[in-house]
């Protein structure tokens, strides 16, 4: 490989990392435990994890609505191998599903111009960083089947990166709510439906 060669490479490879840390925020999500489940709570082995809305505490359209029960549905199959469902109705008494009743409680949606210049700097060695960020924070109330509260939580999904949006908050929060469901509240193996069946 001659010298030129060398130099293209080595240009492309640092410019792609460029533009990776530019459109990529390093922001990563939260999940702050209101009441955390006791012992018995997490004794509770849900067959899978229905979604409910809660009342919400700042104007979400339906789009977002549809990208948060997406990203926890996948989420959560991916973890545990088991199917979630939207319910907009509210479950049955005695189900064995877990249920996530959840609601958008604030929006900080960050300053995009200054998350552009931000990023920009970055490349030339700026250390600001995560300025112009913003997040949404989800709050989720963790029932069993018959309708006891078994934990409750509030996530902080950041909205960080060059063209970072409301969306990309709202997925960072659901992984991280199916996340703390998987790991809190494990699929039983009485009867629970693997995915696809």
């Amino acid at each position: 490989m001659d010298n030129h060669t060398r130099k293209i490479m080595a240009a492309a490879v640092f410019g792609g990392m460029a533009a990776a840390s530019m459109l990529a925020g390093c922001v990563r999500s939260r999940v702050y435990v209101l009441e955390s489940p006791s012992a018995d709570a997490m004794a509770f082995a849900p067959q899978g994890l229905t979604l409910r809305q809660g009342e919400h505490a700042m104007k979400v359209c339906e789009k977002e609505i549809a990208v948060f029960e997406a990203a926890v549905s996948k989420a959560y199959r991916e973890q545990t191998k088991t199917a979630t469902k939207a319910d907009f109705s509210g479950s049955a008494s005695g189900s064995s599903d877990l249920e996530l009743v959840y609601r958008f409680v604030s929006l900080d949606e960050g300053d995009g111009p200054v998350r552009v210049v931000s990023g920009v700097a970055g490349l030339f060695g700026s250390p600001f960083y995560a300025l112009g960020d913003g997040d949404i924070g989800v709050e989720a109330v963790f029932v069993d089947g018959d309708r006891r509260p078994l934990a409750r939580v509030v996530c902080s999904g950041p909205i960080s990166g060059m063209f970072a949006g409301r969306g990309d908050g709202i997925e960072a929060a659901a992984k991280s709510l199916a996340k703390y469901a998987a790991t809190h509240f494990p699929a039983g193996d009485r009867g629970a439906s693997p995915v696809g069946q």
